[in-house]
This record gives structure tokens, sequence and C-alpha cells, in this order.
């Protein structure tokens, strides 16, 4: 009986004398990865064609291109859906390029078949865009200047944006982004710095996520903007 009393003490003390179990700390959540906008680094000045417009409508954007100047038929087509059938006059507008040359401007023609116009500036553009001389491949990032609404202190600054091309539809591309208010009618360019089209419209979709058109200008489809000018 002593030797197993004396056997129980000895599993107590050796009990009380355990090291306690230490719980391991929990790792860190790591922090949430920063989103920053993808680098968009072309072998031409691109941005400095696109040339910002405002008139008594509103404002927007055109770009010089192929030794012309041009912007979206919305942007300078002053009719509304109770007067289109009125002949369209010239709107008159401000406008100046990022760094360059500033002025009034006027539309001299509406396309028939794209949201297109022509326009002539009081003051010529320091350069042109070259013209793209094929469309970009699905997947392909493509550029465009417009005005910053982000915050106060930065509004109506040129931001620079990029997108990804989800596929072409009847002489538009359509972008993966919608392009902020006001982007309309300035330049799109290719990563060699080539203008592909005109900045048209942007789109909420049902999945909660967005979508943005751009219409074309390269090949054939340039035509919509030097021939059958008017209505």
């Amino acid at each position: 009986m002593k030797r197993l009393g004396a056997i129980i003490i000895l599993l107590l003390l050796a009990g009380c004398c355990a090291v306690p179990h230490k719980a391991q700390p929990t790792p860190p959540t790591p922090p949430e990865p920063e989103v920053v906008e993808p680098q968009f680094v072309p072998s031409a000045p691109a941005g400095k064609h696109t040339f910002a417009i405002f008139h008594y409508r509103g404002f927007g954007h055109g770009c010089a291109v192929n030794g012309i100047t041009i912007t979206n038929r919305h942007m300078v087509d002053p009719r509304t859906e109770q007067t289109f059938y009125v002949p369209p006059g010239p709107i008159v507008f401000r406008f100046q390029f990022l760094n360059g040359p500033a002025g009034q401007g006027r539309s001299i023609a509406l396309s028939k078949a794209a949201d297109l116009a022509r326009v002539v500036l009081s003051q010529d553009p320091e350069n042109y865009a070259t013209l793209a001389v094929r469309g970009p491949a699905v997947g392909e990032t493509l550029m465009w200047v417009e005005y910053d609404f982000r915050t106060q202190a930065e509004a109506f600054a040129a931001r620079y944006r990029t997108s990804q091309v989800a596929r072409s539809v009847a002489g538009h591309i359509i972008l993966t982004d919608d392009p902020t208010p006001g982007a309309s009618g300035g330049c799109a360019y290719n990563a060699a710095g080539e203008v592909v089209g005109l900045i048209t419209f942007g789109m909420r979709t049902e999945d909660t996520k967005s979508a943005g058109g751009i219409t074309a200008l390269w090949g054939a489809w340039w035509a919509d903007v030097v021939e059958q000018p008017g209505e």
C-alpha cells in the first residue's frame, strides 16, 4: 500500500509540474493586394492628339488623326428627337490640347453612317496621330484620355485609362470597361500609339459590371468620316 501511495503522489506531482501547451499565434491576415491600373507604355506620344471640347450643351473630347480633326457626332449635333427633321447647324465650341493649342472650333460635317463628325479648329494641332491599318485583337489593351472625376482636387484633370478588347461588332470595338462620361470623341490608341477609333459610349451590364464602345476608324471604316457628310 505504501508503494502504491508513493506512485500516486509522484503522478500528481508530475501533473502539477507539466509545462502547459502554448496556443500557436494566429498568423496575420495578409494585406489586400493594392489595385494598380495596368501600365500602358505606347511607342508614340499617345494622348497628345486628344483635345478637350466644351460648349453650351456639355463637354467631351476630339481627336486629331490622319490630317483632320474629328469627334463623335453626338458631341456636335444639337438636334433632339423632337427636332431631328430640322437640318443641323454648326456647333461652335472651345477646345484645348494637352499642353498645346487652344481656341475655338466648329463642326463642318456629320456622318450619316456612324457616330462621327468632322470639325475645324482655330489653331492647328501640333501633330496628328497615325491611323491604325488594322483593328485590335481580342484581349489587346487600348488606351484613351478622359476627365478625372475621382476626387474634387483632380476634377477635369487628364486621366489616362486602359481597357481590354472583348470583341468587335459592326464597326465598333467593345471594351471590358466603361469610359467615364465626357470621354466621348477622344482618340483610342493601340500599343503602337496608333488611333483605332473614337471613344463613344459606356454602359452597365445586368451582372453589375460594365462595357464600353469605340467607333472604329481603320481600313474601310474611315470612309464614314470623309464621305457622305451632312444630311
